[in-house]
């Protein structure tokens, strides 16, 4: 009898397994995924836009299931209309991206995402981790991360290339004290500009356009303690400019918001300012704009102290700027002035 109900029971579990089996294998090859992909570019176009903001789109090329509770998306891109029509647009691409939940975080009411994404020759990986009223943890590492292709230049309104490489790691709390992380990348083979978009600068509202600057490796070393961001490194040398910059940022919700005081130093190569009748003219411009030399030093280096909300920094000449143009003077003085026998 006990053998009978035992055969009994594993039919049973049997059926009921191969059921379970069936299911789960039949929804996860027939789920809508193209219903979910159309809904993440509606929720994206309904998203409300904050003043100064243009419209947001959301383009994905395919959608389809990864592990088992995540998506994998190809050809991804968001684009963001730029506040000002004639400005260019804020946009990013991906190549390839997919994203993991974890189900016992679900359960809990917990965002708790697993990410990789490929862009260009690159890729990064990292998790993402948040729940209402508690911080949220980024933690991400890139690998040559192509930033020509990513679009990062789109958000500084200036091309850039060059493959980024290193390690984020950020726990972002509602109280400043809660903040902490670190980050450090190196950006190998950056490069500025393309010859046709137009650098904003400090006092020149219309923008120039530059050929393309060759700033060799960046190095950026940020350390956040009890929301202060302090930047210990942030320099490159390359063959057409150096960059140097130092300061901190108080990081406070939304991030956007968060307060800077930066110095930052740009020294571009006489060899460069001659590089072409455009360029040239450009920097004759330059060199004839007030807070521009009131920013220039001895040496011929840039300097300007960036402050206020990161989302719409002030420029101001950095300490120590403006001797330039009184060493000028100085010296011309010097050479006019007869020498006393």
């Amino acid at each position: 009898m006990l053998t009978r109900n035992r055969k009994l029971l594993l039919a049973i579990a049997g059926y009921a397994l191969f059921f379970g089996v069936c299911f789960v294998t039949s929804a996860y090859y027939t789920f809508p995924y193209e219903r979910v992909r159309d809904l993440l570019v509606r929720r994206v176009a309904a998203q409300p836009v904050a003043a100064g903001e243009g419209a947001a789109k959301l383009t994905i090329a395919e959608l389809g299931p990864h592990g088992l509770a995540g998506i994998a998306l190809e050809g991804v891109e968001y684009e963001r209309k730029a506040a000002v029509a004639t400005d260019p647009p804020v946009k990013l691409a991906v190549d390839e991206l997919s994203v993991g939940a974890s189900l016992f975080g679900l359960l809990t009411n917990r965002v708790d995402l697993s990410f990789a994404l490929a862009v260009g020759d690159g890729d990064a990986d990292g998790e993402y981790e948040t729940k209402e009223g508690e911080p949220t943890h980024l933690q991400a590492d890139l690998d040559e991360v192509d930033l020509g292709r990513l679009g990062v230049g789109s958000f500084l309104g200036i091309p850039v290339k060059g493959t980024a490489t290193g390690t984020i790691d950020v726990t972002l709390a509602d109280k400043p004290s809660g903040t902490q992380g670190n980050i450090e990348l190196r950006i190998e083979g950056l490069k500025l500009g393309d010859g046709k978009a137009k650098l904003k600068l400090p006092g020149m509202p219309g923008g120039l356009t530059l050929d393309m600057v060759d700033a060799g490796d960046l190095d950026l070393k940020v350390v956040i303690r009890d929301g202060i961001a302090s930047f210990e490194k942030l320099e490159s040398k390359g063959k057409d400019l150096e960059l140097s910059g130092s300061g901190s940022v108080r990081v406070i919700k939304p991030v956007g918001q968060s307060r800077a005081d930066l110095t930052l130093g740009v020294k571009v190569e006489d060899a460069y300012k001659k590089k072409s009748e455009r360029t040239a003219a450009a920097f004759e411009l330059l060199s004839n704009s007030p807070l521009m030399k009131r920013a220039t030093s001895a040496d011929g280096s840039i300097r300007f102290r960036l402050t206020g909300p990161i989302a719409a920094m002030r420029a101001a000449p950095g300490a120590g700027a403006g001797s330039g143009a009184k060493a000028r003077k100085a010296k011309k003085a010097a050479v006019d002035e007869p020498s006393l026998p």
